[in-house]
């Protein structure tokens, strides 16, 4: 007989599923699941790769944006100085 397991996955509302599967990892619908990470401006639960959340998501893209460009700056610059 298989091991049985509890899907502990966490939903945004704060519920755990509690459905009985056989693998480790979480139940038919969530083993796949991206784990909830908190916000890092207001710890807000998120699954964002950047750790933000959707209020807060658009200075992550701003300051990516800036970076893009400096760098572009900088190589057009030092090859007019060489």
């Amino acid at each position: 007989m298989p091991t049985m397991y509890t899907c502990s996955f966490v939903d945004y509302s704060g519920e755990i599923c509690m459905r009985r599967c056989t693998c480790s990892a979480g139940c038919c619908f969530h083993y796949k699941a991206l784990a909830h990470n908190p916000c890092s401006e207001c710890g807000k639960p998120t699954r964002s790769i950047s750790g933000r959340c959707q209020a807060h998501i658009r200075s992550f893209y701003v300051g990516r944006y800036y970076q893009k460009h400096l760098k572009k700056k900088r190589v057009l610059v030092q090859l007019w100085l060489e």
